[in-house]
């Protein structure tokens, strides 16, 4: 990625060093840079599933770990814990209560076998805080977009790919839209939704295909 070019874009990087290095260690490090970059655009459910990602690597087990990023030394049981935890924050920012709830019963089931009452009263009340906004808190309805990006000189996650975005609170498609061609300036807004030929998907240039909302 060049220096200077929006949060936004470095966010597609990530699953490269999965599916193409398959790499544990480098794929973890980029779950990580990929979290801070969803708390920084306060996307926060989607900073909770990008750590659920590194949770769902670990076992409820005593095996001990070292030092690694910002985790001390610690058994793979108290990171797991820790993991759950700040995904359960998270879910909680982004008003995705349900599925924090899930989370807390894992939690809670794992206090209850290690007869951790003091811990598991306190996940008991978390679980209960995330009912009560369920059904006093106001949510509203996100609204998703398709969108693809044709063309040469869209980065290579970018380039002649289709995706399907959450969009802003009150969000909607023509906003959605001119936030897109704000990030590139130099994109041309095509005029029609039909997929392109290749003379536009190899074309020296960048065509941004019309958004459409996603049902």
């Amino acid at each position: 990625m060049k220096l200077g070019e929006v949060d936004g874009k470095k966010i597609g990087c990530t699953n490269f060093y999965k599916t193409e290095l398959n790499k544990e260690e480098m794929y973890i490090r980029y779950i990580h840079k990929l979290y801070d970059l969803h708390l920084k655009a306060q996307n926060y459910t989607e900073a909770a599933y990008t750590l659920l990602l590194y949770d769902e690597l670990l076992e409820w087990s005593d095996r001990p770990l070292r030092e690694f990023l910002n985790y001390p030394m610690q058994s793979e049981w108290q990171r797991k814990e820790y993991l759950h935890i700040t995904i359960i924050q998270n879910f909680d920012r982004g008003k995705c209560w349900e599925n924090g709830i899930i989370l807390c019963r894992e939690l809670a089931d794992q206090y209850e076998t290690y007869y951790d009452y003091r811990n598991l009263s306190k996940m008991r009340m978390m679980e209960a805080s995330l009912y009560d906004k369920i059904m006093e808190q106001q949510r509203l309805e996100p609204e998703f977009f398709r969108i693809g990006f044709y063309g040469r000189k869209f980065p290579f996650f970018l380039r002649n790919k289709e995706f399907v975005c959450r969009g802003h609170d009150y969000e909607r498609l023509e906003a959605f839209q001119q936030r897109m061609l704000n990030e590139f300036p130099h994109a041309i807004a095509m005029q029609h939704v039909n997929l392109p030929d290749d003379t536009i998907s190899q074309a020296d240039a960048q065509c941004i295909l019309p958004a459409a909302e996603a049902r």
